[in-house]
């Protein structure tokens, strides 16, 4: 009796390791499928959250690029010019002021843009293999 279990158990038990395995080829997409849903995910959310975060963190730079050397003309204008003490405070300040936006910017697109991009569980590990 004890034998006639157990045969009913592992037969129920192959049995459900075979249904689940046809589920999963079943469910498997078509590649046509599968490349469209792969476009429209690369269109809306072409990127992982860190590397939106890299992306923003390029454009900072690069703005800081640009305010540094705005900087530089701007001393040497200012150099130029017969009040050139105030001409450089207002170079000063302006640089400072340029430098925030950036950094105000950077954050701003990270909070907002970076954050909408969510991705589950296997999202995530599709990406890492990429």
């Amino acid at each position: 009796m004890e034998l006639n279990k157990r045969l009913v158990l592992v037969a129920i038990a192959t049995f459900l390791i075979v249904a689940s395995a046809f589920f999963v080829v079943a469910a498997k997409d078509d590649p046509n499928a599968s490349a469209a849903k792969d476009a429209e995910l690369t269109n809306v959310k072409n990127m992982t959250y860190g590397q939106c975060v890299s992306e923003a963190a390029n454009v900072k730079n690069d703005c800081y690029a640009f305010v540094k050397d705005e900087n530089k003309a701007c001393k040497t204008d200012a150099a130029n010019q017969s009040d050139s003490k105030t001409a450089l405070k207002t170079c000063q300040q302006d640089y400072k002021k340029e430098m925030a936006q950036c950094k105000a910017d950077f954050k701003d697109t990270k909070k907002t843009t970076c954050n909408k991009i969510k991705h589950n569980f296997f999202d995530t590990i599709r990406y890492s293999f990429k």
